[in-house]
């Protein structure tokens, strides 16, 4: 019976189709499917735009009306004085008042004429 002779690279060439399709058929059914973008997507925005947060006059009044009352008590407390301060300037912003300005500015001043 005659022996058939087998050569590396016939073999070599035919394993690497092998596996280049296989990997190419793998690489198809691991890869995310192609969503075009349709009407309504294309419309909506990538990133959803924050919404615009209410302000809280209230609580901004009530922690103004505490500081004040701390101050009046002990008016080297700088804990206080700073807070204050930060009440009044979020007053600027949520009203847009800048009269509540020189109350802020003045209250790091005050602070810093009761220690020296």
């Amino acid at each position: 019976m005659p022996r058939l002779r087998v050569t590396a690279k016939p073999v070599l060439v035919v394993l690497a189709i092998a596996c280049g399709a296989l990997s190419s058929f793998a690489l198809r059914q691991c890869s995310p499917p192609d969503t075009a973008p349709s009407k309504e997507n294309a419309a909506a925005p990538a990133v959803p735009v924050p919404a615009v947060l209410p302000s809280d006059e209230v609580a901004t009044e009530t922690a103004i009306r505490f500081y004040a009352e701390r101050v009046k008590r002990d008016p080297e407390e700088t804990r206080s004085l700073n807070a204050l301060s930060r009440y009044y300037l979020q007053r600027v912003r949520e009203s847009g008042n800048e009269d509540y300005l020189p109350l802020a500015l003045e209250a790091p001043r005050f602070a810093g004429r009761s220690r020296g």
